[in-house]
């Protein structure tokens, strides 16, 4: 899901804000507008706030957690052996290579 920057949420709540604020007369009121826009910049303040908070409690899981071990299909590439024509690593057990025949042991 993509989520729209905080950012974003502040300079539109301002923009609104300040504009209904200039443009409000006698005759026409954008109080409505007003509060709107400044209900924006609070709410992209707290957004800016939350994402901060999970982005830092993330990047210190990363750090404490301890070294990758290598899985299982990485380890039995070290135990296979190698044909030096056909230049292909096969299971140990093999004596011969499949491909071109060469012995292997």
């Amino acid at each position: 899901m993509v989520s729209i920057h905080p950012l974003a949420f502040i300079i539109i709540g301002a923009i609104v804000t300040i504009i209904s604020h200039f443009i409000t007369t006698d005759q026409f009121n954008y109080s409505a507008f007003f509060y709107l826009g400044i209900i924006f910049v609070v709410y992209g303040i707290a957004k800016w706030f939350i994402t901060g908070m999970k982005e830092s409690r993330r990047h210190k899981k990363e750090k404490s957690k301890k070294p990758h071990k290598p899985h299982k299909a990485h380890l039995a590439r070290k135990k296979t052996v190698y044909c030096y024509d056909c230049k292909v690593h096969m299971p140990m057990n093999y004596h011969f290579c499949p491909f071109c025949g060469r012995r292997v042991q």
